[in-house]
């Protein structure tokens, strides 16, 4: 009960500071690319870290439709960056510009939902629960709650898998990419969500292994509404491993790249709504190898 007051108390104080002081969290992007079409602001919200162990304040991008007359439900997509966007590794907000989806909507991407880019400082814990709790707290009807949906890469895979967990009631699919080790334990809580996983059988950092237990422990559990992509070679250039040396198109962040880019990922995840998991199975996964 303690955490569910927490969670909600930082959502109403988000909430009302916003609503009594209009933008005082909240300020308008500053010369966004020509080529962006979704309306940005950059804000901050509060979080437990799991390296300090105590409450933080992070940034936060929103992108919402240009068009949107903020009073029409909207599906809510929160998406979780990997650890190369830790304040502790990067504290800019540069650093959450390069991951993958900020940088999509950069390019012109456009997405009909509000779009949530949450940074923390260290690996993503339970602070995907959070950011959706605030989230849902803050936007209230402006959210469809049919229709919100988690996903995110390498560490933010990892903390969309534990998210998943924690409020699996409250979302309609997740979307977890070559996350890192988390625990199984719990995954039977995940038979009715709609997830579809993706990994790169290759990935030198993060172990295929990690996300194929999630896989087998919700199979196990008698889950039906999981698709696992995992990919055997990706298209794209060459990125720099640990050591510096060159790692080729089998490497981490292909499997985002070509996941993120594929329309049939996102016809996928819109057409999905929570209490519905039948709509999992509408679009067939474009798997290379079979699910374990």
């Amino acid at each position: 009960m303690g955490a569910c007051m927490r969670y909600l108390t930082l959502g109403l104080c988000l909430c009302v500071q916003l609503v009594a002081d209009g933008l005082s969290n909240w300020q308008a992007a500053e010369n966004p690319p020509a080529a962006q079409v979704m309306q940005e602001r950059i804000g901050t919200w509060t979080y437990n870290s799991g390296k300090t162990r105590s409450e933080q304040t992070g940034r936060l991008i929103e992108y919402t439709p240009a068009d949107w007359n903020h009073k029409d439900a909207l599906p809510l997509i929160v998406f979780l960056h990997g650890a190369g966007a830790r304040t502790a590794y990067k504290d800019t907000i540069e650093a959450l510009y390069l991951e993958f989806i900020p940088a999509e909507i950069r390019r012109g991407r456009s997405v009909n939902a509000i779009l949530l880019c949450p940074q923390v400082d260290s690996y993503w814990g339970d602070q995907g629960a959070e950011i959706l709790d605030q989230a849902l707290e803050h936007y209230g009807d402006r959210i469809d709650p049919d229709r919100v949906y988690l996903t995110g890469l390498s560490s933010g895979g990892g903390g969309t898998w534990r998210a998943a967990v924690l409020r699996h009631e409250i979302l309609a699919a997740a979307i977890p990419i070559c996350g890192i080790r988390t625990s199984v334990d719990r995954d039977s809580q995940l038979i009715p969500l709609p997830i579809w996983a993706f990994h790169n059988r290759h990935d030198p950092y993060q172990s295929v292994d990690y996300t194929r237990a999630h896989v087998q422990a919700i199979k196990a559990a008698g889950g039906q509404h999981i698709h696992y992509t995992e990919y055997e070679e990706t298209p794209g250039h060459s990125h720099k491993g640990k050591q510096g040396e060159l790692v080729y198109p089998k490497c981490h962040p292909h499997a985002w790249e070509t996941a993120y880019q594929d329309e049939r990922l996102w016809t996928w995840l819109f057409n999905q709504r929570k209490g519905k998991p039948e709509r999992a199975l509408v679009m067939p996964p474009i798997s290379e190898v079979d699910s374990p």
